[in-house]
Formats: C-alpha cells, structure tokens, sequence
C-alpha cells in the first residue's frame, strides 16, 4: 500500500458518516501503518545522507 492509497483511504473513513458504536480501528490501523512507514523512511533517509537517527 501506497502512502498516497493509506491517507485516501483515511480521509473517506473521515469525511464518512461514522456511527457512533462502530469501533474505530480502520483509521487507527491506517494512522499506525503511516507512523511506521514515516518511522521507517526516516531513519534510512537520515541514515543515507549521514544525520543522526
């Protein structure tokens, strides 16, 4: 899944009419799936251009 696919998806889960009892773990997966991609990216990107982690 693309960064561009996982925040389309978040902001329909969003702009949806959510009902109240529906749990809300679509966009908590999706937020945590972006935290750990960024995470990820970030630590290699720093790491390649010889920044600190």
């Amino acid at each position: 899944m693309t960064v561009d696919h996982a925040l389309d998806r978040f902001e329909a889960l969003l702009s949806g009419s959510p009902d109240p009892a529906t749990p809300c773990a679509k966009p908590a997966r999706l937020v945590s799936g972006l935290e750990k991609h960024f995470a990820f990216e970030e630590e290699h990107l720093l790491a390649a251009v010889g920044l600190p982690t």
